[in-house]
């Protein structure tokens, strides 16, 4: 499983963390252990609104991204086409939807959910291994 192998298993991230210091979490520069177990990461980076926060979560069923707005779409996951003309910093957004595509390819198990699915299963993106990209 992910979270007990590879880069979690490798990891100097650990419960007596201080939850005010920002790590690195392989490819996303700034994240943050919410409760303090390795369960649940909120990572913060600018997408379609400066200021965006996704999350990373443990799950017995494996690792499970929600990536928010920096792409709404399955389409755009799987193309890394970030969202249209009133994103307030292409570049930027593309920078952390690249950060994201990068995390979740770490794992092959890992499900995606993206920003605007009409359902769940056009929001989520079977495990990462199976996307169209």
């Amino acid at each position: 499983m992910y979270f007990a192998s590879g880069m979690w298993a490798r990891s100097s991230l650990h419960c007596s963390q201080s939850r005010s210091a920002a790590v690195a979490l392989g490819p996303v520069t700034a994240a943050w252990d919410v409760i303090g177990d390795g369960s649940l990461w909120a990572l913060s980076m600018p997408s379609h609104t400066p200021g965006s926060t996704f999350y990373l979560a443990r799950t017995t069923d494996g690792p499970v991204l929600l990536t928010g707005d920096t792409c709404h779409t399955r389409w755009g996951w799987d193309h890394a086409v970030t969202p249209g003309t009133y994103t307030a910093d292409h570049g930027v957004n593309s920078e952390s939807l690249g950060q994201l595509l990068a995390l979740a390819e770490l794992a092959e198990s890992t499900t995606v959910y993206v920003g605007h699915g009409l359902s769940g299963t056009d929001a989520r993106v079977a495990a990462q291994g199976q996307s169209s990209r």
